[in-house]
């Protein structure tokens, strides 16, 4: 799932920002996305399951939930003219065709800072009955 989203935002218009095929490691205690300001990563995916439903017959239906995370980093003082755009852009990579059989697709959008750097970042979950 994380190729399907990262060819996703690769197809998209990123003005002034830049997508990195690297995943989002720390380099010296810093991670890369907070190193490299207006760059995009999207992270490998972490997938988790829950059991949704159990019968008295045995039978078990679970919830498989892929999460996939993306980050990138601005200046706080002064966010890039596209930030919204960009924000609304990567946000719709979770109605991506590349991602199938699933029943639930879902992100949330966060931002906190650091020192001088404004850090947003993506999660995307998509889930299937299994």
């Amino acid at each position: 799932m994380r190729t399907a989203i990262y060819d996703y935002i690769k197809g998209l218009s990123l003005g002034t920002f830049k997508l990195s095929d690297e995943l989002p490691f720390d380099a010296s205690g810093n991670p890369l996305y907070i190193k490299n300001m207006k760059t995009v990563y999207v992270d490998s995916a972490q997938t988790a399951h829950d059991n949704v439903i159990a019968t008295l017959d045995g039978t078990i239906i679970n919830s498989e939930t892929t999460t996939v995370r993306a980050y990138f980093s601005t200046d706080a003082k002064q966010l890039p003219s596209n930030y919204s755009s960009l924000v609304t852009s990567i946000k719709a990579s979770r109605a991506t065709t590349d991602i199938t059989g699933v029943n639930r697709r879902e992100v949330d959008v966060s931002t906190r800072y650091e020192e001088d750097k404004m850090i947003t970042e993506f999660e995307f979950r998509f889930a299937k009955l299994t």
